[in-house]
């Protein structure tokens, strides 16, 4: 699962000007590839993410196996999921992820939630 960031300025912002120089910051080149340098977070700019030179954090064996997979994301709609049934998984992933469940009960409970998807 992608996580999506996105940036915007509010049409009524009382410091529009300042909200679009932040908002060029962050989608600059440099900034762009500092993230790419120093996060294990893909960055949006493709020639950041592209960068290729000496390497300043470790980066796990399969790291760049996003290359390979880029090509099958799909957008979160394409699930068929409405917005109470997205929340749901949500809540389990982030149940799981904290340890409050485990495998077991994580998969069990995702189950039953695509299950009563599948039957509306």
């Amino acid at each position: 699962m992608l996580i999506t960031i996105g940036l915007a300025i509010n049409k009524r912002s009382v410091v529009k000007e300042k909200a679009k120089q932040f908002v060029d910051y962050m989608t600059s080149y440099q900034t762009q590839l500092h993230i790419r340098q120093h996060t294990l977070t893909l960055p949006a700019m493709r020639k950041a993410t592209e960068w290729e030179g000496q390497e300043s954090i470790y980066r796990p064996s399969r790291y760049f196996m996003f290359r390979e997979i880029v090509p099958t994301y799909k957008q979160i709609t394409e699930l068929g999921l409405n917005n109470k049934q997205f929340i749901d998984i949500q809540l389990e992933i982030m149940l799981y992820v904290s340890g409050v469940h485990d495998i077991g009960a994580f998969c069990s409970r995702l189950e039953e939630i695509l299950s009563n998807i599948e039957e509306r």
